[in-house]
């Protein structure tokens, strides 16, 4: 559907799940996740001597944010005409994500934008019918694991990123000038579950 084609309410639902609602989470979580610290451990507890007694060692774990995005939302792609709504919120999306990372990141909690890939199928069955049923060429586990991966090579030791658009585990920078946001971890680490 093009621009005058769309109801309003659509257009407003669209926004309200793909920007307004990840806001209002980051926004209420926020407290919680720079309050949290690292778990406490008992005397008697088989993984107290991984704890660090180095006292300048930051007492918390890092935290995650990865918002669910998508390419269209990319204002350097191509564009045709349709869905103008789902590619506007899925921009302020990308937005939100590229000018909070920063202030985020400083109180160790990471933000991201993933694309999950091409895991559904949308087009009119005719469509779906002439390329004989073959279903797209994602599912769902791949999307998972798209999303989980900048958690995933954080809390391994790896680059925590932050601030940037992620397609097929890469860093996708929208302009030339786009700076890439990665933190190295610098200090021990306590004993990572993962």
């Amino acid at each position: 559907m093009q621009i005058g084609q769309i109801s309003t309410v659509e257009m407003l639902e669209c926004h309200v799940i793909n920007a307004f609602a990840p806001w209002v989470l980051i926004s209420e979580l926020k407290s919680l996740m720079e309050a949290t610290g690292n778990p406490v451990i008992s005397e008697t507890s088989a993984t107290a001597s991984d704890v660090s007694e180095d006292t300048s060692i930051k007492s918390s774990y890092d935290k995650y944010i990865v918002n669910v995005s998508a390419m269209e939302g990319q204002f350097y792609r191509p564009k045709t005409v349709f869905h103008p709504h789902s590619n506007m919120a899925k921009a302020s999306l990308n937005m939100m994500t590229r000018t909070s990372a920063a202030g985020l990141a400083a109180l160790n909690i990471f933000m991201t934008a993933v694309d999950t890939g091409w895991i559904t199928d949308e087009n009119p069955v005719e469509q779906w019918e002439k390329r004989e049923n073959a279903p797209p060429p994602l599912d769902e586990w791949d999307a998972a694991m798209r999303v989980l991966d900048p958690i995933l090579v954080g809390v391994r030791g790896g680059d925590r990123m932050w601030g940037v658009f992620l397609k097929n585990y890469t860093i996708v920078a929208a302009t030339r000038s786009t700076n890439i946001h990665i933190t190295r971890l610098q200090h021990k680490r306590v004993a990572n579950p993962y």
